[in-house]
């Protein structure tokens, strides 16, 4: 991956996401390399890209396939703010620029499903997730890992997932995708550092899948109907209740199903 390295490092424009760039062909997950990092004190802004993982995961521990031809990264943030009620949607902020870094790099028009996945035409693209640090109440590092799949096999996925490159239909250069997706991502983290979730909801809003249409939410051991009006301030999912009574979802929660 050594050609990577130096394809990436020579088309960055960013003052510190991906400066520090740990590029494997493939190793069990990217997030725990980056983890193991973070807790050794390694800068904000590196970055651990692979081609391949053996042991990648989503959401909730789930299995994330992970067969070469996808972009696989994970990244160490080190937030100032402190602002707790935030950090559900800073993977909301993370799918966003990822959305608009693929739209740049391919034309694709993507759309979000709340919290942090994205779809093309109804199928699962790209997923997102973060492990977040706290001691003393203060947060010590978040790392946030995404998974997208560019040309990789997804076998028997093809009902709920899709790649870039079968909709593309030509080539897309993972040293672009992964340099644009690094552009967008510190732009919008400086500016969610500055201002939290607030500053995108209407961007958010605009790329968002299922807004006003029913829905069931599955939280735990519980199911809700309801249509999607909306997320708050903080990102919470707005569900409308058939009663009229809205009902605000927190990320770590639920699933959409």
């Amino acid at each position: 991956m050594s050609d990577f390295r130096r394809a990436v490092l020579a088309a960055l424009e960013t003052k510190s996401f991906g400066r520090t760039l740990e590029c494997y062909r493939e190793v069990s997950s990217t997030q725990d390399l980056a983890l193991r990092l973070a807790q050794n004190n390694a800068l904000e802004g590196t970055v651990v890209v692979s081609n391949s993982q053996t042991q990648g995961r989503g959401r909730f521990g789930r299995q994330w396939l992970s067969l070469p031809g996808g972009l696989y990264f994970s990244i160490i943030l080190r937030p100032e703010f402190k602002r707790v009620a935030d950090i559900g949607s800073i993977t909301m902020v993370a799918g966003l620029s990822l959305l608009e870094a693929i739209k740049e790099a391919t034309s694709l028009q993507c759309r979000l499903k709340w919290p942090n996945d994205i779809l093309l035409y109804g199928k699962k693209v790209c997923g997102i997730l973060a492990n977040i640090d706290f001691f003393s109440g203060n947060i010590r590092y978040i790392v946030i890992g995404v998974g997208l799949n560019i040309s990789n096999r997804i076998d028997d996925l093809s009902e709920v997932a899709v790649t870039l490159e079968s909709q593309t239909k030509q080539p897309v250069s993972p040293v672009n995708l992964l340099t644009t997706a690094l552009r967008r991502l510190e732009e919008d983290y400086y500016i969610f550092s500055e201002s939290g979730f607030i500053a995108f909801k209407e961007r958010w809003l605009a790329n968002a899948a299922f807004i006003e249409e029913p829905i069931t939410v599955k939280c735990f051991d519980q199911s809700l109907r309801g249509i999607i009006d909306g997320v708050s301030d903080l990102g919470q999912l707005r569900l409308r209740l058939d009663d009229g009574q809205i009902k605000l979802i927190s990320s770590p929660d639920i699933v959409i199903a």
